[in-house]
Protein backbone atom coordinates (compact mmCIF):
# COMPACT_ATOMS: atom_id res chain seq x y z
CA UNK A 1 0.00 0.00 0.00
CA UNK A 2 0.99 3.54 -1.09
CA UNK A 3 0.92 6.42 1.86
CA UNK A 4 0.35 9.81 0.43
CA UNK A 5 3.48 11.24 -1.51
CA UNK A 6 4.98 7.67 -1.89
CA UNK A 7 5.54 6.13 -5.60
CA UNK A 8 5.71 2.78 -6.12
CA UNK A 9 8.57 1.74 -9.33
CA UNK A 10 8.46 -1.73 -11.03
CA UNK A 11 11.60 -3.53 -10.99
CA UNK A 12 12.65 -7.02 -12.18
CA UNK A 13 10.87 -8.95 -9.98
CA UNK A 14 9.75 -6.49 -7.07
CA UNK A 15 8.13 -3.27 -6.36
CA UNK A 16 9.64 -0.37 -4.86
CA UNK A 17 8.29 2.21 -2.75
CA UNK A 18 9.60 5.37 -2.63
CA UNK A 19 9.21 9.74 -2.08
CA UNK A 20 7.49 10.54 -4.75
CA UNK A 21 8.06 13.71 -6.65
CA UNK A 22 4.38 15.23 -6.60
CA UNK A 23 5.57 18.40 -8.27
CA UNK A 24 7.38 16.56 -11.15
CA UNK A 25 4.37 14.06 -11.49
CA UNK A 26 1.77 16.46 -11.58
CA UNK A 27 3.12 19.10 -13.68
CA UNK A 28 1.97 17.71 -17.15
CA UNK A 29 -1.52 18.17 -15.76
CA UNK A 30 -0.88 21.41 -14.65
CA UNK A 31 0.34 22.68 -18.24
CA UNK A 32 4.31 22.90 -17.92
CA UNK A 33 7.12 20.77 -17.90
CA UNK A 34 9.23 20.26 -14.59
CA UNK A 35 12.84 19.44 -14.72
CA UNK A 36 14.43 18.72 -11.40
CA UNK A 37 18.23 18.19 -12.00
CA UNK A 38 17.51 16.02 -15.15
CA UNK A 39 19.97 15.03 -17.54
CA UNK A 40 19.61 17.17 -21.14
CA UNK A 41 18.63 14.39 -23.26
CA UNK A 42 15.87 12.99 -21.31
CA UNK A 43 14.85 16.81 -21.35
CA UNK A 44 15.14 17.40 -25.36
CA UNK A 45 13.12 13.71 -25.13
CA UNK A 46 10.06 15.60 -23.44
CA UNK A 47 10.57 18.94 -25.32
CA UNK A 48 10.54 16.82 -28.91
CA UNK A 49 7.52 14.50 -28.01
CA UNK A 50 5.48 17.25 -27.24
CA UNK A 51 6.16 19.47 -30.19
CA UNK A 52 6.10 15.88 -32.01
CA UNK A 53 9.41 16.04 -33.82
CA UNK A 54 12.08 13.59 -34.15
CA UNK A 55 15.47 14.54 -32.42
CA UNK A 56 18.52 14.51 -34.87
CA UNK A 57 22.13 14.56 -32.42
CA UNK A 58 24.91 16.14 -34.79
CA UNK A 59 27.33 16.49 -31.90
CA UNK A 60 27.94 15.04 -28.50
CA UNK A 61 25.15 16.11 -25.74
CA UNK A 62 26.94 17.75 -22.80
CA UNK A 63 27.01 16.18 -19.34
CA UNK A 64 24.95 18.77 -17.38
CA UNK A 65 21.69 18.67 -15.60
CA UNK A 66 18.80 21.10 -15.60
CA UNK A 67 16.34 22.52 -13.54
CA UNK A 68 14.00 24.45 -13.73
CA UNK A 69 9.89 24.92 -15.69
CA UNK A 70 8.68 25.71 -18.98
CA UNK A 71 5.58 26.53 -19.96
CA UNK A 72 3.68 24.37 -22.46
CA UNK A 73 2.22 26.85 -24.38
CA UNK A 74 5.62 28.88 -24.96
CA UNK A 75 7.02 28.69 -28.82
CA UNK A 76 8.94 26.10 -29.77
CA UNK A 77 11.38 28.62 -30.25
CA UNK A 78 11.00 29.91 -26.84
CA UNK A 79 11.42 26.55 -24.87
CA UNK A 80 14.87 26.08 -27.39
CA UNK A 81 16.17 29.59 -26.25
CA UNK A 82 15.78 28.83 -22.66
CA UNK A 83 17.56 25.50 -23.06
CA UNK A 84 20.19 27.20 -25.34
CA UNK A 85 20.93 29.73 -22.69
CA UNK A 86 21.93 26.73 -20.42
CA UNK A 87 23.68 24.37 -22.96
CA UNK A 88 25.48 26.15 -25.39
CA UNK A 89 23.82 23.81 -27.96
CA UNK A 90 22.44 24.83 -30.87
CA UNK A 91 19.41 24.20 -32.37
CA UNK A 92 17.26 23.85 -35.67
CA UNK A 93 14.24 22.82 -36.85
CA UNK A 94 13.98 21.17 -40.59
CA UNK A 95 10.56 19.99 -40.64
CA UNK A 96 9.61 17.63 -38.16
CA UNK A 97 13.31 17.32 -36.83
CA UNK A 98 15.02 19.12 -34.31
CA UNK A 99 18.75 19.13 -35.46
CA UNK A 100 20.75 19.47 -32.41
CA UNK A 101 24.35 21.33 -32.79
Amino acid sequence: FLKPGEQSIAGNSALKISKGDIEKATAWKNGYFYFSNDSLEPVLEQISRWYDLKIIYKTKIPQIHIRGIIRKKVKLSEALQMLKDVSNLSFEIDGKNLIVN
